[in-house]
């Protein structure tokens, strides 16, 4: 267990009493966490998010970003995780994360991080969308929500993501740049290094509408470092990528998958508040 786990708590915590559109009472904190920290770590964190301005609260990803800014707090939060006597095992198979588990357990600490169960790869094509489905829902962090439209996205279940919205700006100002996340989050991390090193492309197609400057791919391990960034231009209403995963980072890198994300771009300050759209569809390793 180290502070990223405790921190991710802390800020899930958050949210739930945040986007219920309740109050967040230090007690009400209090009640969430008590098990993991003590009294005074809960104080500074919620004194950090009464802080926080309104668009750093609309997601539980955007209070955790927020959260990351204190260092003090990060600080103490390595050292409560380094004294903490808690067990937590997360398994997966070569399909499905299975298995819940919540609270605390006496015994040594054991965080399963996929290094020596990888992926299989067989000889068909591996549908990145319709594998994560399975279990688990794609995010959404948008820039200048807080009190705006929300992205209405949808992922069918052969493999298609789509996002409609609109960009809107703040009352008092007109942003040069506007953005959509869509994040793919696996807990734990996923090893591909076996589709890697078989040779094969990560391949997929993005439909951009018009207002829609460019399309952004980051792919990130489970601490959050960055091995693939690649930024498509969208003069074009379609754009197909195909790339071998070892042109696109080294080998090493694919051990440790713990986020893919499109990120939809706007610099064009004549499209706010015109609706926009994107598809990124046929997303396989193949």
């Amino acid at each position: 267990m180290d502070s990223g786990f405790l921190l991710s708590i802390a800020s899930g915590a958050a949210w739930d009493s945040i986007k219920k559109g309740a109050s967040l009472t230090k007690d009400a904190l209090k009640k969430k966490l008590s098990k993991w920290l003590a009294d005074d770590i809960i104080s500074e964190i919620h004194a950090s998010i009464e802080k926080a301005p309104p668009f750093c609260l609309d997601s539980k990803e955007k209070i955790e970003e927020y959260l990351k800014m204190n260092s003090d707090l990060i600080s103490r939060l390595d050292h409560a995780a380094g004294e903490a006597n808690t067990c937590i095992t997360i398994y997966q198979d070569a399909h499905d994360v299975s298995g819940v588990m919540a609270g605390i357990i006496n015994g040594p600490v054991t965080q399963y991080a996929n290094a020596e169960r990888p992926r299989e790869a067989g000889s068909e094509p591996f549908s990145i969308f319709q594998d994560y489905l399975r279990s688990r829902a794609i995010q959404v962090v948008k820039s200048y929500s807080a009190t705006r439209d929300i992205p209405q996205i949808g992922a069918s279940e052969r493999g298609v993501l789509y996002v409609q919205s609109t960009f809107l700006p703040p009352v008092k100002e007109v942003p040069s740049t506007a953005f959509v996340m869509t994040l793919l989050s696996y807990i734990p991390p996923e090893n591909w290094t076996r589709f890697a090193s078989h040779g094969k492309q990560m391949r997929f197609v993005v439909e951009v509408s018009q207002g829609v400057e460019a399309v952004q791919l980051q792919i990130k391990d489970s601490k959050q470092k960055q091995f693939v960034d690649i930024t498509l231009g969208t003069t074009d209403s379609k754009v197909v990528f195909s790339r071998e995963m070892t042109d696109l980072a080294p080998l090493e890198a694919w051990k440790d998958v713990g986020e893919i994300c499109f990120s939809i771009f706007s610099e064009n300050c004549s499209i706010w508040g015109q609706p926009f759209s994107c598809k990124v569809s046929d997303f396989y390793l193949i």
